[in-house]
């Protein structure tokens, strides 16, 4: 069904032509901030190639839609979106899959993944163009924050500078020695973090830091699972976006940025430590210097062949972190095999901010409120004194019940999922390999065991490979006979056996590879 769609940057206002699909394309696009028609451009090539704003008409104003027509106006400048005449608007936080021959020129699946800001609303009554001139007009006064020319720059090497000579000049006053300097890192960093700033329209740096770290891993890892599928990189933002400039932290940044400031506060300390006496101003030198190195150099905590500048770039810009694909963590694991192998496009690595939590203390929570991290802390501590604290020789419920005993201990597949209509056959191959890689390590050190453990994997290996209906079919058969034969060499193995040789045939019936 055609609609009625209007793009407003400010500058201009253009108007199309279009159907539902594209629209939701358009829509989209807008989880990548753009803020003109060009970026606007540049967020649609994610799922299609075109020229937008050359096929649009250049219009007055809104008052050029057919309200009597389905229609739908998208406010770049205010964050608005608005339709009527009976086009629905979709839901945020949402994805949604072209049906038919809708994405010919593209990817079939968008993720609707707003910034919270965005306003939608169904028009009703006269006000609507009012509404949304309203909010467009309050955010073109609004001033920009480029936040990350305080949290990297001058300001942050102020502050750790003067906090590391204040607690010298308290030391030496008091004729105290700083027995703990993991102590003092840790109240410099938290201070920096939690003070409010006027250079930061008085927020936090924290705050600024956790505003849109969710929505904006989730487009991360949208981004991941759409490189995965159509077996190349989605196109990320350009430097020059505002974005790319303006836009808020993902959890990789958060990480980076962690690790940044606890080693600028480290040189600081040295710095004190071999010469006392030095001044603020020398400090913030050497910290720049320090800061800039850093940067470059590879980033150690977590062993990438990236700096720690590369991974920031690669996330403001929403590009996925590629995995080493040389790396097998396991020669017996189908799943690590596979990905070896590159049957499986690319791995990801993420960041995940583990060594932030172990910190124990709010500051350095990714968990935004203080009410929910205090929350879970008591869960947390809960849980240690109940399961961790527990006798051992208590029976667990599986061990009373064997009838509620799952049957598989270390991985689980969505049933539901794997056979659902639509889903990929790579995705359903990967889904299987799951519970494989449990049964494979069930039966590695047993006697016999190797043979079948690399019958396996040769046969899910060839499923992997198969390119075409027929050969996955051979591959499948070949897979549930391997199956077999360890449900006949080993009897506690028989449930695991029948289970995955029924997910087998599962996928392969929506495959349409089985009669």
């Amino acid at each position: 069904m055609s609609n009625q769609m209007a793009i407003c940057t400010g500058a201009e206002t253009k108007l199309w032509e279009t159907d539902e699909w594209s629209t939701l394309v358009v829509m989209a696009a807008l989880s990548a901030e753009p803020e003109s028609f060009d970026e606007l451009e540049e967020a649609v090539r994610r799922y299609r190639p075109g020229r937008l704003a050359q096929s649009g008409r250049a219009v007055d104003d809104l008052s050029a839609i057919a309200t009597e027509r389905s229609w739908c106006v998208i406010d770049i400048v205010g964050r608005t979106m608005a339709s009527g005449a009976g086009f629905g608007l979709p839901q945020t936080g949402h994805a949604y899959e072209a049906e038919g021959a809708e994405a010919d020129e593209g990817f079939r699946i968008v993720w609707l993944d707003l910034p919270n800001d965005w306003k939608l609303m169904n028009a009703a009554g006269a006000d609507w163009r009012t509404r949304i001139e309203q909010r467009s007009r309050e955010a073109t006064a609004r001033t920009r924050l480029e936040a990350r020319a305080v949290l990297l720059g001058l300001p942050l090497l102020e502050f750790i500078a003067e906090g590391i000579v204040r607690t010298d000049s308290n030391a030496a006053s008091s004729a105290a020695s700083f027995a703990d300097p993991a102590a003092e890192a840790r109240s410099v960093h938290t201070d920096w973090l939690m003070t409010a700033r006027e250079d930061l329209d008085g927020h936090t740096p924290r705050a600024l830091l956790l505003a849109d770290h969710e929505r904006l891993q989730r487009d991360l890892e949208h981004r991941a699972e759409q490189w995965f599928l159509q077996g190349h990189a989605p196109v990320g933002l350009v430097a020059r976006s505002a974005a790319y400039r303006f836009g808020g932290f993902s959890l990789t940044e958060i990480v980076v940025y962690y690790d940044l400031v606890r080693s600028l506060i480290h040189e600081a300390q040295a710095r004190r430590d071999r010469s006392p006496g030095t001044g603020r101003a020398e400090i913030v030198e050497r910290l720049a210097t320090h800061r800039d190195r850093w940067l470059a150099a590879p980033y150690e905590p977590e062993s990438i062949n990236l700096s720690a500048h590369d991974l920031v770039e690669m996330a403001r810009r929403r590009i996925p972190l590629i995995a080493d694909d040389d790396d097998v963590i396991d020669d017996d694991c189908p799943l690590c095999r596979m990905g070896a192998s590159g049957a499986l496009g690319p791995g990801f690595m993420w960041l995940d901010g583990h060594r932030l939590e172990l910190e124990g203390v709010f500051a350095f929570s990714t968990t935004t409120d203080y009410e929910t991290w205090r929350s879970e802390q008591d869960e947390l501590e809960a849980f240690v004194d109940r399961d961790l604290g527990a006798d051992e020789s208590e029976p667990s419920a599986a061990d009373t019940d064997p009838f509620e005993a799952p049957i598989w201990e270390s991985s689980f597949v969505d049933r539901d999922q794997i056979g659902a209509t639509g889903m990929p056959a790579k995705v359903a191959q990967v889904a299987l390999g799951f519970p494989l890689a449990e049964l494979v390590s069930d039966i590695r050190h047993r006697e016999g065991g190797r043979a079948h453990l690399d019958a396996l994997n040769a046969a899910y290996s060839t499923l992997a490979a198969a390119q075409d209906p027929v050969a996955r079919e051979s591959a499948a058969r070949q897979l549930v006979d391997r199956l077999e034969l360890v449900a006949e060499a080993f009897a506690d193995l028989v449930s695991k056996s029948a289970d995955l040789q029924s997910m087998v045939d599962q996928v392969m019936r929506e495959d349409g590879t089985e009669e």
